[in-house]
């Protein structure tokens, strides 16, 4: 995932995603290939990565809403 916008802030790398400079085509293909041949790390990213998603889903954010109003 390319360094920009929002997105450092849901993606740690080497924790549920790798992130690179955006525009660094060298740095991105050597991490598809890392990516493609460490399945070690691709299985641990994957699962790290569907634990975080889980905590963004629409019912985790109508709960974390709610909790504010009632707060």
């Amino acid at each position: 995932c390319s360094k920009t916008g929002g997105l450092t802030d849901l993606i740690a790398d080497q924790v549920n995603g790798l992130l690179y400079e955006p525009l660094d085509e060298k740095t991105l293909s050597r991490l598809i290939v890392e990516l493609l041949t460490d399945e070690e790390l691709a299985h641990k990213l994957a699962e790290n990565g569907k634990r975080d998603a889980q905590r963004h889903s629409w019912p985790e954010a109508a709960s974390q809403t709610l909790d504010i109003y009632r707060n």
